[in-house]
């Protein structure tokens, strides 16, 4: 009795203190910095839904005036986790205030990712026994695939995915059985529909975890024989379908989406409620027709009769609802990464690519060696599964892994689903291996069994180890932090640093936007930033974005008008950023990139040079400063610009005279930089030269010199500009240089 409630909470204690190994560089003295970039979007929701409670009963909003500004969006992930999140962090943040919230929210991907350990060793005791359930659990708490989302500080929806996923499986292998045997499913299914819709409000990507529980429960439902086992069969699934149904249709069938959307698998919408739908229908059909006597005693000819049904109604489905083809396109180009923008998205890339081609590395850390022996435990599996009591949930669990193990090949984001029922699977075939050797090795002595058994134990442990290399840094930190020793922080978490730093330098000293917490503002002004940092920016320095971490699948058109920006000239950038009322840009240091890579990027080269030299309606206001940066660039990694208007300077010189103007300036950094433009004197002697500093009234951060030197033919005079001349475009007057 102790050693059933012992090993789980001990595994799970486990799981968690590895999770919690990051601590050190997550929850710093006043602030959080969370891992990865999706966690400050997901943030952000959780804030907003806090910040209108009690109406909103801590659910987000559908629609966001921050994202694809200025026209706004809808976040394409469903609402659930961030609910979720949003009720576990509210206590904290009432008493503690909301730096408390942060640290409860960066807190609760471990919790998460050690009760999904718990979840495994549940299944593995049902389906196997207690050694292969410990040493699967034991497995996942140092699998790195499984700790990548459920560290602390990553606050993302992937690490409840897993967790519901795992679960689903478990409920739906009892399910089946029960299905099989011909006992009381009612149970089983209720949670196998209700896990079904959970899953898919968490992320739409699991409708492939649900379409292999369905798959599997319709298979254990028609070999059931006679009539009226086949009618009890198609109750359960009729009772799971509604259930899911209740689950999914509030969410998904009002949530507003349009055209190819509203039908779409890749976001919580119409499809998934039409999904179950049919699956009702189908069942109820198919009870008729058992009644009626034509549905079949074989379950060859019931499997029959059901597909046929089945593609009749979705047949039917496709005619009356147009928009349900331009859906399942879509799903299918995302799965495939089909489009520009998914094929930038790491977690997209398949297991096995590298910027450089095919490289086993990320593969072998996330799931260790053991990977390669995968297909063979599988096979194996499967067709040891008759001599199995619970043959079914075992077939269950080989098809699901197979599954997701195809698609971790495409998408390595599904490894984190994967490694759960990887981490079971691999710890079967292991203690299986070392209780065969006996029988394989008859007649030989029991030191020669131990010895092979012990060969075997440690060639497993040997293959696993590849992937306990992701905590050596973790580790090396933590116990720098004990000792109050200087840490080693990897060059994308220091990047990670200097964008926050950057972020929250915009939102204090910056001019505030209108309502960032109210989804029914209008802010006045957007920043321009590549689209990675739209997360961020939007959390930190609560400023809209014109493009986000959603890439097109939040507004196509801004992202293809952002990268039209980054690569104009600065006139038709200038008009870019006009259209879209983007008064602030943000840059990342192109460092010492190679010209070639340069080419087709005008402005992102400009604007990422010291002096950016010519802008007449960009002036730098910040760059971050140099003692931060990460190897390899030796100049700020960020720099902030303004976009103004541009005083106009007027004068008269010689004609076909070069006029230059010239302004020295003192960066917030203490750099020393030097403006400069120029213009040619028409025939005239007129001339005119755009300007986009202030000497008097300009906000802090880029300290100008006070006054402007326009020379031409060795005549200099000064020229002192005002800020208010720089934000409307003004005309100054420049004395003569004839």
């Amino acid at each position: 009795m102790a050693a059933r409630v012992l090993t789980p909470l001990g595994l799970f204690a486990l799981a968690l203190a590895v999770r919690l190994l990051p601590w050190p560089t997550v929850i710093e003295p006043g602030r959080v910095v969370y891992f990865g970039m999706d966690a400050w979007y997901h943030m952000r929701r959780v804030q907003i839904a806090l910040a209108s409670l009690p109406t909103s009963a801590g659910w987000p909003p559908a629609f966001d005036p921050y994202l694809n500004f200025p026209h706004g969006g809808m976040p394409i992930w469903p609402p659930l986790f961030d609910a979720g999140v949003a009720w576990f962090v509210w206590p904290f943040g009432a008493v503690g205030g909301w730096l408390a919230a942060e640290r409860a929210a960066a807190i609760l991907p471990p919790i998460l990712g050690a009760l999904c350990v718990v979840v495994v060793y549940r299944l593995g005791l049902r389906l196997f026994d207690r050694t292969i359930a410990v040493v699967a659990a034991t497995g996942l708490c140092f699998l790195s695939a499984h700790f990548w989302y459920s560290q602390i500080g990553f606050v993302d929806h992937h690490v409840a995915v897993a967790l519901a996923a795992t679960s689903l499986l478990a409920w739906a292998a009892n399910f089946v059985d029960r299905l099989t045997d011909g006992g009381d499913a009612r149970g089983s299914a209720v949670a196998t529909g209700l896990l079904c819709g959970v899953c898919l409000s968490i992320w739409p990507g699991t409708v492939l975890h649900v379409g292999v529980v369905v798959l599997g429960v319709g298979v254990a439902w028609l070999a059931r024989p006679g009539a009226a086992a086949s009618r009890s069969g198609a109750r359960m699934l009729a009772l799971s379908a509604g259930v899911a149904l209740l689950v999914v249709a509030p969410l998904g069938w009002f949530a507003g989406w349009d055209g190819a959307r509203a039908f779409s698998p890749t976001v919580l919408s119409r499809f998934q409620p039409w999904m179950f739908a049919v699956l009702i229908a189908l069942a109820a059909i198919c009870m008729l027709a058992s009644r009626g006597g034509w549905f079949g005693e074989t379950p060859g000819r019931r499997a029959t009769v059901a597909l046929a049904t089945g593609l009749a109604l979705v047949g039917a489905s496709l005619v009356a609802i147009p928009e349900l083809t331009n859906g399942v396109e879509e799903a299918w180009r995302w799965f495939t990464r089909d489009e520009v923008f998914q094929g930038l998205v790491r977690e997209s890339k398949p297991l096995f690519a590298s910027e450089t081609g095919i490289d086993p590395h990320n593969a072998e850390l996330r799931l260790s060696r053991l990977l390669y022996l995968l297909p063979v435990a599988l096979a194996a599996l499967a067709w040891r599964s008759r001599d199995f009591e619970h043959a079914p949930a075992i077939r269950l669990l080989v098809a699901w892994t197979l599954t997701l193990g195809m698609a971790t090949l495409l998408q390595r984001r599904f490894f984190n689903s994967l490694s759960p029922v990887f981490a079971l699977v691999m710890a079967w075939a292991v203690v299986t291996s070392v209780r065969r050797i006996p029988a394989w090795w008859v007649g030989a002595s029991p030191a020669t069994l131990r010895t092979v058994q012990a060969g075997v134990i440690v060639l497993a442990l040997g293959l696993y180890a590849p992937t306990l290399a992701a905590y050596a840094v973790p580790a090396k930190n933590f116990v720098h932090w004990l000792r109050g020793e200087t840490m080693v922080v990897p060059k994308p978490e220091i990047s990670r640093r200097v964008l926050l730093d950057t972020a929250l330098w915009l939102n204090e000293n910056t001019p505030p936007t209108s309502g960032p917490l109210d989804p029914t503002s209008q802010p006045a002004y957007g920043v321009m930033a590549p689209w990675g940092y739209g997360h961020l920016l939007k959390y930190a320095a609560r400023r809209p974005t014109v493009v986000g971490n959603f890439g097109d699948d939040v507004g196509g058109d801004n992202l293809r008008r952002s990268n039209a920006y980054f690569a104009s000239r600065e006139a038709d950038a200038s008009q870019i950023l006009d259209d879209l009322r983007a008064r602030y840009v943000l840059v990342r240091s192109l460092g010492d990139v190679p010209p070639d890579h340069l080419r087709g990027q005008a402005m992102r080269k400009r604007l990422s040079q010291d002096d950016s030299p010519g802008l007449a309606r960009h002036r730098l206001v910040y760059e971050s400063p140099l003692d931060t940066i990460w190897a390899g660039i030796g100049r700020s990694e960020f720099r902030v610009f303004e976009h103004v208007a541009g005083a106009r300077l007027v004068g008269e010189a010689a004609p076909g005279a070069v006029v230059v103007a010239r302004l020295g300036y003192t960066s917030n950094r203490g750099r020393r930089g030097r403006f400069e433009s120029r213009a040619t004197a028409g025939p005239d002697g007129r001339y005119e030269i755009r300007v986009p500093y202030a000497n008097r009234g300009a906000p802090p951060g880029v300290q100008a010199d006070p006054s402007y030197a326009v020379s031409a033919g060795g005549r200099v005079v000064p020229v002192p500009v005002l800020e208010r001349d720089v934000r409307s475009g003004a005309r100054v007057d420049v004395p003569s240089l004839r």
